[in-house]
């Protein structure tokens, strides 16, 4: 598990303060009073590596769920990959850094990845709830939150948060039984519109080992990063974190 992340350019940043939401430029939205309390997403993964379609969900549940801010939350590490795949965690979080650099509303939060114990979803919720008088939304994508209601403490996570749900190629997912598994849930969920995204990591992984281009499919400084780290060509090796 990675506990020293490596940016290029502006600081790992998450909410600063109980009383504001700091952004990449330094601005902050106050929150007063509970009916005024900012409103703030919250996209974790892996982001092995960040793609346009992280973006665009990013951007779909800004629209949606009226966010004035969102954050990202690199992973530090995903227990269905085996160890050495991908990219390392410092390199992930200088990719999502280098992803959002023009995006005032989004912001890189390395919580998780400098954490020296496993952290799970509920882990960082609390952490921001109890630093933070804001209302929070966790996005994600339709194929995800069927699992939501095997996920470690489940049924406080949906007190702590509202849940934006983007639809995924080839998944369908039922309300109805979401509610049946987990109580509660039903009056937490934002559908989110717009057809689903079908970009993937995976797929950025297999263009870049193919030796095909990646311009369409993550930003250009990303597509800059990776090509200049030697990322995900065949038999490249992760930098070690530390």
């Amino acid at each position: 598990m990675g506990t020293g992340p490596l940016s290029r350019g502006r600081p790992s940043l998450c909410l600063q303060s109980p009383t504001a939401v700091v952004t990449a430029g330094g601005r902050g939205y106050g929150n007063g009073t509970e009916g005024s309390r900012v409103r703030v997403g919250v996209l974790g993964g892996t982001f092995d590596p960040i793609h346009c379609g992280h973006l665009m969900l990013a951007r779909r549940a800004q629209q949606a769920c009226a966010l004035d801010q969102l954050l990202l939350v690199p992973a530090a590490a995903h227990p269905g990959k085996p160890a050495g795949h991908g990219a390392s965690a410092a390199q992930r979080l200088a990719l999502v850094h280098l992803a959002v650099a023009d995006s005032a509303w989004l912001t890189v939060c390395d919580h998780e990845i400098a954490s020296s114990t496993p952290v799970y979803t509920i882990d960082t919720l609390r952490w921001l709830a109890g630093q933070h008088r804001a209302a929070f939304t966790l996005v994600m994508g339709a194929d995800v939150v069927m699992r939501l209601p095997r996920w470690r403490a489940a049924a406080e996570l949906i007190t702590l948060a509202d849940i934006a749900v983007a639809p995924r190629p080839g998944c369908r997912w039922s309300p109805a039984e979401l509610e049946r598994q987990l109580p509660g849930i039903g009056t937490r969920i934002c559908e989110l519109p717009g057809p689903a995204l079908s970009i993937s990591s995976q797929r950025v992984r297999q263009a870049i080992a193919a030796g095909q281009p990646i311009d369409d499919l993550v930003p250009t400084p990303v597509a800059h990063a990776i090509a200049a780290m030697g990322l995900y060509r065949l038999g490249a090796v992760p930098a070690p974190d530390g």
